[in-house]
């Protein structure tokens, strides 16, 4: 089940990376479950906030309920993180390194609210959105022998080499079929922006404080800049393929200055769980698994794979 074990994985990674510690065994499944509980319901309660401007929401007690539970276990498995990382001595912890910062000018430092509001926003976007993106990766290269065939050997070609930032830079293959599963499969298949004035767009005149949506699912299979816009291709991202297309035509971290904070790390951890995993094991499956839309574009059922040692050359 490689959906669990992914979820396993990047909890922990990120538990070490902003808390500091490791988490024994198996991870926390309270926890997996209840970040679980609130992606699928953040969906829905958008769409009632948004259209219905929370009217419709009372006619939905037990999934508010549940939303509310699952809502209290994480916050509060938040804050005794916070609080313990006060007490614990400097170090390079990302909840450590905010707790002790302040602004060189003003001397300010962050609340504790502003704090809880920081970690649950990295630890809950930050672990959905990349658990589903390699669940993808892998359902992929299960699907595609001669993609991960070469993935691998261009892995095994660095299979020596320490598992550094400049190290994973030399994978352009595997990174372009990891730039390709964020293509098909983008975590947010929209984004959403308000019209601060007046503009005109193609002909359309849009009011000020207008919410306009741009469906990235679209741009991202739009044949006018892919060349197989429905298929694994991870040349789409090789060589001069890059260079006529749209600078929007590509957008899984979003654009412009408010585009994901959290790219760079989001990337190097999916790069590193990638090569560990297949400088060991071989993926397969005959399976088709149907994406679910909710506030992350993830499969609709947890993705099986099966998996093979496989021996370094």
């Amino acid at each position: 089940n490689m959906s669990f074990e992914l979820k396993t994985i990047i909890q922990k990674v990120l538990i070490r990376v902003m808390f500091g510690y490791e988490k024994p065994g198996r991870g926390d499944k309270q926890l997996m479950a209840a970040i679980d509980q609130i992606m699928q319901g953040l969906f829905p309660h958008m769409l009632m906030e948004v259209l219905g401007k929370a009217k419709l929401k009372p006619l939905f007690v037990l999934r508010n309920r549940r939303m509310s539970q699952a809502i209290g276990h994480f916050i509060s498995y938040v804050e005794k993180e916070i609080d313990g990382n006060k007490s614990k001595d400097p170090d390079n912890y990302l909840m450590s390194m905010l707790i002790r910062s302040k602004d060189s000018g003003t001397t300010y430092v962050m609340s504790k609210q502003l704090l809880k509001d920081e970690a649950v926003t990295l630890f809950l976007a930050g672990q959905d959105t990349t658990v589903n993106a390699l669940v993808w990766f892998f359902y992929l290269i299960g699907k595609h022998p001669a993609e991960q065939q070469r993935i691998r050997d261009e892995i095994n070609q660095y299979a020596a080499d320490a598992l550094t930032t400049e190290n994973l830079e030399k994978l352009l293959y595997t990174k372009a079929a990891l730039y390709e599963t964020l293509r098909l499969y983008p975590q947010a298949i929209a984004l959403a922006r308000d019209t601060t004035e007046a503009v005109t767009l193609h002909g359309q005149n849009v009011a000020a404080n207008t919410s306009i949506i741009m469906n990235v699912f679209a741009a991202h299979r739009d044949s006018k800049h892919w060349q197989h816009p429905d298929a694994f291709y991870p040349e789409h991202f090789l060589n001069n393929a890059l260079i006529d297309r749209h600078k929007n035509a590509f957008l899984p971290f979003g654009g412009g200055m408010h585009n994901c904070i959290g790219r760079h790390f989001a990337e190097l951890e999916m790069m590193l769980v990638i090569t560990t995993l297949m400088r060991e094991f071989a993926f397969k499956t005959q399976k088709d698994v149907k994406p679910a839309v909710s506030m992350t574009f993830k499969p609709a059922r947890d993705v099986i794979l099966s998996v093979t040692p496989v021996a370094i050359d």
